[in-house]
Protein backbone atom coordinates (compact mmCIF):
# COMPACT_ATOMS: atom_id res chain seq x y z
CA UNK A 1 0.00 0.00 0.00
CA UNK A 2 1.49 3.34 -1.05
CA UNK A 3 2.22 5.82 1.75
CA UNK A 4 -0.11 8.81 1.99
CA UNK A 5 0.84 12.23 3.38
CA UNK A 6 -2.16 14.13 4.69
CA UNK A 7 -3.23 16.94 7.00
CA UNK A 8 -6.67 16.79 8.63
CA UNK A 9 -8.50 19.90 9.82
CA UNK A 10 -11.87 20.48 11.47
CA UNK A 11 -13.66 22.39 14.19
CA UNK A 12 -14.01 20.95 17.67
CA UNK A 13 -17.03 18.70 17.62
CA UNK A 14 -16.69 17.93 13.91
CA UNK A 15 -15.85 14.27 14.51
CA UNK A 16 -12.28 14.82 13.32
CA UNK A 17 -10.77 12.54 15.95
CA UNK A 18 -13.06 9.65 15.05
CA UNK A 19 -12.45 10.02 11.33
CA UNK A 20 -8.69 10.46 11.81
CA UNK A 21 -8.57 7.11 13.61
CA UNK A 22 -10.47 5.44 10.77
CA UNK A 23 -8.23 6.97 8.11
CA UNK A 24 -5.11 5.81 9.95
CA UNK A 25 -6.42 2.24 9.96
CA UNK A 26 -7.69 2.39 6.39
CA UNK A 27 -4.49 3.73 4.86
CA UNK A 28 -2.07 2.05 7.32
CA UNK A 29 -0.50 5.44 8.00
CA UNK A 30 0.93 7.16 11.09
CA UNK A 31 -1.29 9.50 13.14
CA UNK A 32 0.82 12.42 14.36
CA UNK A 33 -0.56 15.13 16.63
CA UNK A 34 1.28 18.12 18.07
CA UNK A 35 0.83 16.89 21.64
CA UNK A 36 2.08 13.39 20.78
CA UNK A 37 5.15 14.82 19.06
CA UNK A 38 6.04 17.08 21.96
CA UNK A 39 5.61 14.31 24.54
CA UNK A 40 7.67 11.88 22.44
CA UNK A 41 10.48 14.38 21.89
CA UNK A 42 10.58 15.32 25.59
CA UNK A 43 10.40 11.66 26.65
CA UNK A 44 13.20 10.68 24.28
CA UNK A 45 15.26 13.64 25.54
CA UNK A 46 16.23 14.70 22.05
CA UNK A 47 18.00 18.04 21.79
CA UNK A 48 14.81 19.72 20.61
CA UNK A 49 12.77 17.84 23.20
CA UNK A 50 14.98 19.13 26.00
CA UNK A 51 14.65 22.67 24.67
CA UNK A 52 10.86 22.29 24.53
CA UNK A 53 10.80 20.94 28.12
CA UNK A 54 12.75 23.98 29.35
CA UNK A 55 10.31 26.32 27.62
CA UNK A 56 7.26 24.50 29.02
CA UNK A 57 8.76 24.28 32.52
CA UNK A 58 9.12 28.04 32.40
CA UNK A 59 5.40 28.31 31.67
CA UNK A 60 5.93 29.64 28.16
CA UNK A 61 4.52 28.57 24.81
CA UNK A 62 6.72 26.51 22.52
CA UNK A 63 7.58 28.69 19.52
CA UNK A 64 7.36 27.86 15.84
CA UNK A 65 11.08 27.20 15.46
CA UNK A 66 10.98 24.43 18.06
CA UNK A 67 7.65 23.00 16.89
CA UNK A 68 8.79 22.95 13.26
CA UNK A 69 12.04 21.27 14.23
CA UNK A 70 10.25 18.59 16.26
CA UNK A 71 7.85 17.93 13.37
CA UNK A 72 10.74 17.63 10.90
CA UNK A 73 12.50 15.25 13.31
CA UNK A 74 9.37 13.09 13.65
CA UNK A 75 8.63 12.96 9.93
CA UNK A 76 12.18 11.79 9.23
CA UNK A 77 11.67 8.58 11.24
CA UNK A 78 11.44 5.20 9.56
CA UNK A 79 7.76 4.47 10.28
CA UNK A 80 6.70 7.71 8.58
CA UNK A 81 9.02 7.10 5.64
CA UNK A 82 7.38 3.70 5.13
CA UNK A 83 3.75 4.44 5.95
CA UNK A 84 3.31 8.19 5.46
CA UNK A 85 1.44 10.37 7.93
CA UNK A 86 -1.81 11.99 8.96
CA UNK A 87 -0.96 15.28 10.68
CA UNK A 88 -3.53 16.43 13.24
CA UNK A 89 -3.11 19.81 14.96
CA UNK A 90 -0.17 20.85 12.79
CA UNK A 91 0.28 23.10 10.95
CA UNK A 92 -1.80 25.77 12.70
CA UNK A 93 -0.55 28.80 10.76
CA UNK A 94 0.59 29.61 7.21
CA UNK A 95 4.15 30.03 8.53
CA UNK A 96 4.10 26.50 9.95
CA UNK A 97 2.58 25.23 6.71
CA UNK A 98 5.40 26.85 4.73
CA UNK A 99 7.94 25.18 6.99
CA UNK A 100 6.21 21.82 6.48
CA UNK A 101 6.19 22.35 2.72
CA UNK A 102 9.90 23.09 2.83
CA UNK A 103 11.13 20.03 4.66
CA UNK A 104 8.77 17.73 2.76
CA UNK A 105 10.19 19.15 -0.48
CA UNK A 106 13.73 18.54 0.75
CA UNK A 107 12.83 14.91 1.43
CA UNK A 108 11.15 14.58 -1.98
CA UNK A 109 7.86 13.61 -0.33
CA UNK A 110 5.31 16.36 -1.05
CA UNK A 111 1.99 16.50 0.75
CA UNK A 112 -0.96 14.80 -0.94
CA UNK A 113 -3.79 16.88 0.53
CA UNK A 114 -5.16 18.90 3.42
CA UNK A 115 -8.66 17.66 4.21
CA UNK A 116 -11.03 20.00 6.05
CA UNK A 117 -13.93 18.19 7.71
CA UNK A 118 -16.60 20.87 7.49
CA UNK A 119 -19.44 20.87 10.04
CA UNK A 120 -21.42 24.11 10.60
CA UNK A 121 -20.82 26.07 13.80
CA UNK A 122 -24.41 25.56 15.01
CA UNK A 123 -24.07 21.79 14.65
CA UNK A 124 -20.71 21.45 16.43
CA UNK A 125 -21.98 23.74 19.18
CA UNK A 126 -25.02 21.52 19.70
CA UNK A 127 -22.80 18.42 19.76
CA UNK A 128 -20.47 19.87 22.37
CA UNK A 129 -23.31 21.12 24.58
CA UNK A 130 -24.86 17.63 24.42
CA UNK A 131 -21.63 16.10 25.77
CA UNK A 132 -22.41 17.73 29.10
CA UNK A 133 -18.83 18.58 30.08
CA UNK A 134 -18.38 21.22 32.76
CA UNK A 135 -16.18 23.40 30.53
CA UNK A 136 -18.55 23.12 27.55
CA UNK A 137 -20.68 26.15 28.37
CA UNK A 138 -22.19 28.04 25.46
CA UNK A 139 -19.84 30.98 26.07
CA UNK A 140 -16.71 28.83 26.35
CA UNK A 141 -17.61 26.94 23.18
CA UNK A 142 -18.22 30.20 21.31
CA UNK A 143 -14.80 31.56 22.36
CA UNK A 144 -13.01 28.37 21.32
CA UNK A 145 -14.75 28.30 17.95
CA UNK A 146 -14.11 32.00 17.33
CA UNK A 147 -10.41 31.42 18.03
CA UNK A 148 -10.36 28.42 15.72
CA UNK A 149 -11.98 30.42 12.91
CA UNK A 150 -9.54 33.31 13.23
CA UNK A 151 -6.52 31.00 13.28
CA UNK A 152 -7.67 28.55 10.63
CA UNK A 153 -9.08 30.83 7.92
CA UNK A 154 -5.60 31.98 6.75
CA UNK A 155 -4.36 28.36 6.86
CA UNK A 156 -7.26 27.13 4.72
CA UNK A 157 -6.51 29.92 2.25
CA UNK A 158 -2.84 28.86 2.16
CA UNK A 159 -3.74 25.27 1.29
CA UNK A 160 -6.36 26.40 -1.25
CA UNK A 161 -3.89 28.68 -3.05
CA UNK A 162 -1.61 25.68 -3.57
CA UNK A 163 -4.38 23.42 -4.79
CA UNK A 164 -4.05 21.11 -1.77
CA UNK A 165 -7.35 21.75 0.01
CA UNK A 166 -10.24 19.29 0.00
CA UNK A 167 -13.37 20.40 1.88
CA UNK A 168 -15.50 17.43 2.94
CA UNK A 169 -19.06 17.61 4.27
CA UNK A 170 -18.92 16.31 7.84
CA UNK A 171 -22.68 16.04 8.39
CA UNK A 172 -24.42 12.68 8.43
CA UNK A 173 -23.69 9.25 9.81
CA UNK A 174 -20.09 8.28 10.54
CA UNK A 175 -19.82 5.75 7.68
CA UNK A 176 -21.05 8.23 5.08
CA UNK A 177 -18.60 10.90 6.25
CA UNK A 178 -15.76 8.37 6.11
CA UNK A 179 -16.69 7.45 2.54
CA UNK A 180 -16.67 11.12 1.50
CA UNK A 181 -13.23 11.52 3.03
CA UNK A 182 -11.80 8.51 1.20
CA UNK A 183 -13.29 9.69 -2.10
CA UNK A 184 -11.71 13.13 -1.59
CA UNK A 185 -8.34 11.57 -0.78
CA UNK A 186 -8.55 9.23 -3.78
CA UNK A 187 -8.99 12.25 -6.06
CA UNK A 188 -5.62 13.48 -4.82
CA UNK A 189 -3.69 10.29 -5.39
CA UNK A 190 -2.45 9.03 -8.71
CA UNK A 191 -4.20 5.93 -10.10
CA UNK A 192 -1.05 3.86 -9.99
CA UNK A 193 -0.07 4.84 -6.47
CA UNK A 194 -3.41 5.23 -4.74
CA UNK A 195 -4.56 2.63 -2.26
CA UNK A 196 -8.08 1.31 -1.87
CA UNK A 197 -8.98 1.96 1.78
CA UNK A 198 -9.20 -1.16 3.86
CA UNK A 199 -12.59 -2.74 4.31
CA UNK A 200 -13.67 -2.84 0.68
CA UNK A 201 -12.06 -6.16 -0.19
CA UNK A 202 -15.56 -7.64 -0.15
CA UNK A 203 -16.59 -5.39 -3.03
CA UNK A 204 -16.01 -6.59 -6.60
CA UNK A 205 -13.07 -4.88 -8.31
CA UNK A 206 -15.18 -2.62 -10.56
CA UNK A 207 -17.32 -1.55 -7.59
CA UNK A 208 -14.31 -0.63 -5.48
CA UNK A 209 -12.74 1.21 -8.39
CA UNK A 210 -15.90 3.16 -9.15
CA UNK A 211 -16.30 4.25 -5.55
CA UNK A 212 -12.71 5.28 -4.89
CA UNK A 213 -11.50 6.34 -8.35
CA UNK A 214 -14.20 8.68 -9.69
CA UNK A 215 -12.52 9.59 -12.95
CA UNK A 216 -12.19 8.12 -16.42
CA UNK A 217 -9.37 5.84 -17.51
CA UNK A 218 -8.26 5.02 -21.03
CA UNK A 219 -7.49 1.37 -20.38
CA UNK A 220 -10.61 0.16 -18.61
CA UNK A 221 -9.61 -3.50 -18.36
CA UNK A 222 -6.17 -2.99 -16.85
CA UNK A 223 -7.46 -0.27 -14.55
CA UNK A 224 -10.12 -2.65 -13.20
CA UNK A 225 -7.43 -5.27 -12.60
CA UNK A 226 -5.40 -2.72 -10.64
CA UNK A 227 -8.42 -1.82 -8.54
CA UNK A 228 -9.19 -5.48 -7.87
CA UNK A 229 -5.65 -6.01 -6.65
CA UNK A 230 -5.84 -3.02 -4.34
CA UNK A 231 -9.15 -4.17 -2.90
CA UNK A 232 -7.90 -7.74 -2.44
CA UNK A 233 -4.97 -6.45 -0.41
CA UNK A 234 -7.15 -4.24 1.77
CA UNK A 235 -7.86 -4.97 5.43
CA UNK A 236 -11.07 -5.35 7.35
CA UNK A 237 -11.95 -1.82 8.48
CA UNK A 238 -14.35 0.51 6.74
CA UNK A 239 -17.89 0.37 5.49
CA UNK A 240 -19.11 -1.56 2.50
CA UNK A 241 -22.63 -0.21 2.98
CA UNK A 242 -21.47 3.40 2.96
CA UNK A 243 -19.31 2.83 -0.10
CA UNK A 244 -22.10 1.18 -2.07
CA UNK A 245 -24.32 4.20 -1.61
CA UNK A 246 -21.91 6.37 -3.63
CA UNK A 247 -21.57 5.81 -7.36
CA UNK A 248 -19.57 8.31 -9.46
CA UNK A 249 -21.00 9.50 -12.78
CA UNK A 250 -18.65 11.27 -15.22
CA UNK A 251 -15.17 12.60 -14.54
CA UNK A 252 -15.17 15.54 -12.13
CA UNK A 253 -18.80 15.16 -11.11
CA UNK A 254 -20.12 14.42 -7.63
CA UNK A 255 -21.09 10.83 -6.84
CA UNK A 256 -24.77 9.95 -7.12
CA UNK A 257 -26.80 7.63 -4.93
CA UNK A 258 -27.03 4.04 -6.01
CA UNK A 259 -30.16 1.93 -5.86
CA UNK A 260 -30.26 -1.65 -4.58
CA UNK A 261 -29.93 -3.06 -8.11
CA UNK A 262 -26.46 -1.55 -8.41
CA UNK A 263 -25.30 -3.59 -5.46
CA UNK A 264 -26.33 -6.72 -7.31
CA UNK A 265 -24.52 -5.87 -10.52
CA UNK A 266 -21.01 -4.52 -10.06
CA UNK A 267 -20.70 -3.72 -13.76
CA UNK A 268 -23.40 -1.09 -13.37
CA UNK A 269 -21.01 0.80 -11.13
CA UNK A 270 -18.48 1.07 -13.94
CA UNK A 271 -19.73 3.30 -16.82
CA UNK A 272 -17.76 3.52 -20.04
CA UNK A 273 -16.07 6.86 -20.90
CA UNK A 274 -18.98 7.94 -23.12
CA UNK A 275 -21.31 8.01 -20.14
CA UNK A 276 -23.58 5.30 -21.59
CA UNK A 277 -24.35 2.29 -19.37
CA UNK A 278 -22.27 -0.76 -20.16
CA UNK A 279 -24.13 -3.60 -21.84
CA UNK A 280 -25.13 -6.49 -19.55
Amino acid sequence: MTAVRLVILGRQGSGKGTQASRLVEAYDTVHISTGDMLRAAVGAETELGLQARAVMDAGELVGDDLINGIVAERLAQDDVAEHGFLLDGYPRTPDQASALEGFLAEAGTPMDAAVNLDVPVDEVTARMVARGRADDTAEAIRRRLDLYESETAPLLAWFAERGLLEVVDGLGIEDDVFTRLTIAIARRLSVGAASCPAGLSSLPGPACEAVFYPFEHNDQESHTAEAQGRCDRAGRHGSRAAAERHVPRRAGERPQRAGPHLREDADALHPDPSGRPRPG
